[in-house]
């Protein structure tokens, strides 16, 4: 069965020389078999019959920033040395002689550095990720294309990043309408005039016009052949903007006044890339 034993020491800070006696003391209880496990106010609590040796190292510590000692602990345990406890300002350490002697602070000063830089890049690259994220949510969203009436241009179920913050709706631009338009859901459109811009389409031949001048559609699937209930030639009213799905002959849209214009308050932004999948990967023009 184990013994124990305590001892009494002076809780006053110690001076330099307390420290060294106390290290001399602790080392010759240890080479006499006597172990110091903990220390409970002013008093030294010792055990005998632990198999392992251990050999003692009583050290001033003064933190020159948070988390410094913790630093410092970390390092030394990786070494194989562990906190038996604190007196005031002084650590006490030990070892088991089996493991070698103690690195002094000076020799660990590299290995605590460099844990700090570890910890301030990954303190850093958390920042960054946030600040990325915050930006992102801000000035970005993700939408997925529903349909084909973007085709060529959008395929069905395209990841596509939405650019919103401060955007105004330009001709020729793929923009993205909010989902409580009276269609109901997201619409992916391109727009072809703005307020007081008067469109035509000529279905016979399959273009559309915006204020007198044909437009060279090169990205729709077909020429515009398809027809609802607006009639043209039609003024787009102010505020709002015509809109068209580059699949002329297979999306409703602001032909139809069950779409009609859409209030340039319900766009949610441009459309910039498309991201997925892989094989749909680039600029949305």
């Amino acid at each position: 069965m184990a013994e124990t034993m305590t001892k009494k020491w002076n809780r006053a800070p110690l001076a330099p020389e307390r420290v060294e006696e106390m290290e001399r003391y602790l080392n010759k209880m240890s080479h006499e078999g006597w172990q110091c496990c903990e220390i409970v106010r002013d008093e030294l609590r010792f055990v005998r019959g632990e198999q392992d040796e251990y050999i003692y190292r009583v050290q001033y510590f003064y933190e020159s920033r948070d988390g410094e000692k913790d630093d410092y602990l970390r390092t030394l345990g990786e070494t194989g040395a562990a906190l038996v406890g604190e007196y005031g300002e002084v650590l006490i350490l030990r070892k088991k002689t089996a493991d070698g002697a103690f690195e002094l602070y000076s020799d660990l000063d590299s290995k605590i550095a460099a844990l700090e830089k570890r910890r301030s890049h990954y303190r850093s690259g958390m920042l960054g990720a946030l600040v990325l994220v915050l930006v992102f949510s801000f000035f970005f969203r993700i939408i997925q294309v529903d349909g084909e009436s973007m085709v060529p241009t959008l395929q069905n179920g395209d990841k596509l990043i939405v650019w919103g913050a401060g955007y105004e709706p330009q001709r020729g631009d793929v923009v993205i309408v909010d989902s409580y338009t009276a269609y109901g859901k997201p619409l992916v459109k391109r727009v072809i005039a703005k307020g007081g811009d008067v469109v035509n389409i000529d279905y016979q031949a399959g273009t559309v016009s915006v204020n007198g001048e044909v437009l060279q559609e090169a990205y729709i699937a077909e020429p515009t052949y398809l027809g609802y209930d607006v009639m043209f030639p039609y003024t787009v009213p102010e505020g709002t903007v015509f809109v068209m799905g580059d699949n002329r002959n297979a999306s409703l849209d602001s032909r139809s006044s069950y779409v009609g214009c859409i209030d340039e308050r319900d766009i949610l932004g441009k459309v910039l890339l498309c991201f997925l999948p892989f094989s749909d990967f680039g600029v949305v023009k």
